[in-house]
Protein backbone atom coordinates (compact mmCIF):
# COMPACT_ATOMS: atom_id res chain seq x y z
CA UNK A 1 0.00 0.00 0.00
CA UNK A 2 1.68 3.11 -0.92
CA UNK A 3 -0.01 5.89 1.56
CA UNK A 4 0.10 3.26 4.68
CA UNK A 5 3.50 1.98 4.17
CA UNK A 6 4.61 -0.22 7.79
CA UNK A 7 8.27 0.25 6.67
CA UNK A 8 8.17 3.61 6.30
CA UNK A 9 9.81 3.54 2.56
CA UNK A 10 6.94 5.13 0.75
CA UNK A 11 4.22 7.67 2.01
CA UNK A 12 3.58 7.13 5.94
CA UNK A 13 -0.02 8.67 6.96
CA UNK A 14 1.46 8.05 10.16
CA UNK A 15 -2.33 8.96 11.95
CA UNK A 16 -5.43 10.55 11.09
CA UNK A 17 -7.84 12.86 13.20
CA UNK A 18 -11.61 13.40 12.36
CA UNK A 19 -13.40 16.67 13.11
CA UNK A 20 -17.32 15.45 12.72
CA UNK A 21 -18.82 19.20 13.10
CA UNK A 22 -16.27 20.36 10.30
CA UNK A 23 -16.65 17.38 8.31
CA UNK A 24 -12.86 17.77 8.27
CA UNK A 25 -9.72 15.41 8.25
CA UNK A 26 -5.93 16.06 9.17
CA UNK A 27 -3.23 14.07 9.02
CA UNK A 28 0.67 13.35 10.02
CA UNK A 29 2.28 12.22 7.39
CA UNK A 30 6.01 11.78 5.71
CA UNK A 31 7.17 10.14 2.29
CA UNK A 32 10.40 7.83 2.49
CA UNK A 33 12.80 6.65 -0.15
CA UNK A 34 10.17 5.05 -2.21
CA UNK A 35 8.42 8.12 -2.64
CA UNK A 36 10.94 9.72 -4.75
CA UNK A 37 11.55 10.79 -7.94
CA UNK A 38 14.60 12.56 -8.28
CA UNK A 39 17.42 14.30 -6.33
CA UNK A 40 15.47 13.73 -3.02
CA UNK A 41 12.55 15.21 -3.99
CA UNK A 42 8.75 13.83 -4.06
CA UNK A 43 7.34 12.40 -6.74
CA UNK A 44 3.92 14.87 -7.01
CA UNK A 45 1.78 11.46 -8.28
CA UNK A 46 2.53 10.33 -4.54
CA UNK A 47 1.46 13.34 -3.15
CA UNK A 48 -1.55 13.94 -4.90
CA UNK A 49 -1.96 9.96 -4.00
CA UNK A 50 -2.16 11.62 -0.50
CA UNK A 51 -4.12 13.93 -0.78
CA UNK A 52 -7.03 11.44 -2.63
CA UNK A 53 -6.12 8.75 0.63
CA UNK A 54 -7.68 11.87 2.89
CA UNK A 55 -10.13 12.81 0.88
CA UNK A 56 -11.45 8.73 0.82
CA UNK A 57 -11.00 8.41 4.30
CA UNK A 58 -13.30 11.86 5.13
CA UNK A 59 -15.96 10.20 2.35
CA UNK A 60 -15.89 7.53 4.64
CA UNK A 61 -16.28 9.52 7.89
CA UNK A 62 -18.79 11.40 6.77
CA UNK A 63 -21.18 8.60 5.58
CA UNK A 64 -23.78 7.67 6.81
CA UNK A 65 -23.12 3.69 5.99
CA UNK A 66 -20.12 1.91 5.07
CA UNK A 67 -18.61 3.23 2.50
CA UNK A 68 -18.56 2.24 -0.92
CA UNK A 69 -17.22 4.51 -4.00
CA UNK A 70 -14.37 5.34 -5.77
CA UNK A 71 -12.69 8.98 -6.98
CA UNK A 72 -13.76 9.80 -9.95
CA UNK A 73 -12.47 13.39 -10.91
CA UNK A 74 -8.99 14.81 -9.17
CA UNK A 75 -7.55 18.16 -9.57
CA UNK A 76 -4.16 19.25 -7.80
CA UNK A 77 -1.83 21.60 -8.17
CA UNK A 78 1.46 21.37 -6.22
CA UNK A 79 3.39 24.65 -5.33
CA UNK A 80 6.33 23.68 -3.84
CA UNK A 81 8.71 20.71 -3.97
CA UNK A 82 8.56 18.51 -0.20
CA UNK A 83 12.12 16.80 0.31
CA UNK A 84 12.17 13.22 1.16
CA UNK A 85 11.97 12.82 4.53
CA UNK A 86 10.01 15.82 5.65
CA UNK A 87 7.13 15.80 7.65
CA UNK A 88 3.76 17.42 6.79
CA UNK A 89 0.30 18.20 7.80
CA UNK A 90 -2.33 16.54 5.03
CA UNK A 91 -5.98 18.34 5.32
CA UNK A 92 -9.41 17.16 3.80
CA UNK A 93 -12.61 18.40 4.12
CA UNK A 94 -16.38 17.61 2.46
CA UNK A 95 -17.11 20.56 1.48
CA UNK A 96 -20.60 19.48 -0.32
CA UNK A 97 -22.99 16.04 -0.53
CA UNK A 98 -25.16 15.66 -3.62
CA UNK A 99 -27.73 12.69 -2.81
CA UNK A 100 -29.19 10.68 -6.28
CA UNK A 101 -32.94 11.59 -6.40
CA UNK A 102 -33.93 7.75 -7.14
CA UNK A 103 -32.84 7.12 -3.33
CA UNK A 104 -30.60 4.30 -4.53
CA UNK A 105 -28.49 5.68 -1.50
CA UNK A 106 -25.89 6.86 -3.49
CA UNK A 107 -24.32 10.09 -3.76
CA UNK A 108 -21.58 12.06 -5.07
CA UNK A 109 -19.27 13.70 -2.64
CA UNK A 110 -16.70 17.13 -3.16
CA UNK A 111 -13.76 17.15 -1.39
CA UNK A 112 -11.07 19.78 -0.82
CA UNK A 113 -7.21 18.93 -0.01
CA UNK A 114 -4.11 20.55 0.85
CA UNK A 115 -0.77 19.48 1.88
CA UNK A 116 1.05 22.17 4.29
CA UNK A 117 4.46 21.85 5.22
CA UNK A 118 6.41 22.33 8.62
CA UNK A 119 6.46 25.86 8.17
CA UNK A 120 2.97 26.62 7.48
CA UNK A 121 2.95 27.02 3.75
CA UNK A 122 0.84 25.22 1.60
CA UNK A 123 2.65 22.75 -1.04
CA UNK A 124 0.09 21.26 -2.66
CA UNK A 125 -3.55 21.62 -2.81
CA UNK A 126 -6.46 19.90 -5.10
CA UNK A 127 -10.45 18.98 -5.02
CA UNK A 128 -11.69 15.67 -5.73
CA UNK A 129 -15.08 14.27 -6.18
CA UNK A 130 -16.00 10.80 -5.70
CA UNK A 131 -19.00 8.93 -5.70
CA UNK A 132 -21.05 6.53 -3.31
CA UNK A 133 -22.47 3.49 -5.29
CA UNK A 134 -24.76 2.70 -2.65
CA UNK A 135 -24.32 -0.68 -2.80
CA UNK A 136 -23.18 -1.29 0.84
CA UNK A 137 -26.05 1.06 2.24
CA UNK A 138 -28.62 -1.07 0.75
CA UNK A 139 -26.90 -3.88 1.84
CA UNK A 140 -26.42 -2.91 5.17
CA UNK A 141 -30.23 -1.68 5.21
CA UNK A 142 -31.76 -5.05 4.32
CA UNK A 143 -29.91 -6.71 6.21
CA UNK A 144 -30.87 -4.87 9.32
CA UNK A 145 -34.63 -5.24 8.48
CA UNK A 146 -33.89 -8.87 8.45
CA UNK A 147 -32.29 -8.98 11.50
CA UNK A 148 -34.67 -6.57 13.18
CA UNK A 149 -32.55 -4.18 14.44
Amino acid sequence: DLIHDPRGEGVVARAYFWDAARQALAGVVSFGPRAESHRGLCHGGAMTSLMDDVCGHACFLAGNAPWCGATVQVNCKLTKPVRVGDVLRVDGRVARREESKSGSGRAKLFVSARLVGEDGSVVGMGTFSANQLGLFPSLFALLGKLLGT
